[in-house]
């Protein structure tokens, strides 16, 4: 038995690093996104252009409004009512990174870019 099943991406709307005026929240990369999928984690997601390079709608994962608590309640029951329907996303997602995203993969793309082809 697993410890959890739902995995949670609260990102806010902005990040700032320490003291900097720099908003990050366009250019960070989703370390945990990735541990979630390769985990077949159901993914619930704050609703970031970031995160929407590789996640997808009701297809790999549940978006919500980052700034809404409700949303964020609602597709959590949404899930624990709908659980074997569910699965079917995080099977998704970790097909997702399994054709896309393992390391040998990204090595060789990687040595394709450096190679110019």
């Amino acid at each position: 038995m697993h410890l959890f099943e739902i995995a949670l991406l609260p990102n806010q709307d902005n990040i700032y690093v320490k003291k900097s005026k720099t908003n990050i929240s366009k250019w960070t990369s989703p370390l945990k996104m990735f541990e979630y999928m390769a985990y077949k984690k159901i993914i619930i997601a704050s609703n970031h252009y970031v995160l929407k390079e590789i996640l997808s709608n009701n297809y790999s994962c549940l978006f919500c409004n980052p700034n809404d608590h409700n949303d964020w309640v609602n597709k959590i029951n949404y899930v624990l009512e709908n659980y074997n329907d569910c699965l079917k996303i995080s099977n998704n997602a970790f097909n997702i990174i399994k054709n896309n995203y393992t390391w040998d993969i990204r090595s060789k793309n990687i040595i394709k870019f450096l190679n110019n082809e």
